[in-house]
């Protein structure tokens, strides 16, 4: 159908798109305000929003990219300079 209003009525109300569909195919029918049923589906066109796109392949809902500040390296040894191989805190290579 046209702009998905019916689809989007059956989500909102928890019910089969069909169900929304024969109901405005008959109320338009029916003989009586016509025009202000029409003119009731083209509001509805503009004020239901469209369903959001879905992710693209490869990726999953619950994925998320990382947000923020890159991670903080560590401060360099006191006084600036690396220990050397016989202080404290130095590591042994090989």
């Amino acid at each position: 159908m046209l702009c998905g209003v019916a689809t989007g009525m059956a989500n909102y109300l928890n019910v089969d798109p069909t169900i929304i569909r024969l109901a405005w195919v008959i109320a338009v029918l029916l003989p009586g305000p016509n025009l202000i049923i029409l003119v009731a589906y083209l509001i509805l066109c503009l004020v239901i929003p469209e369903e959001a796109p879905p992710p693209p392949v490869g990726h999953s809902a619950n994925q998320q990219t990382p947000t923020g500040p890159p991670p903080v390296s560590p401060p360099p040894a006191q006084g600036g300079e690396a220990p050397s191989a016989g202080e404290p805190g130095a590591q042994r290579i090989g």
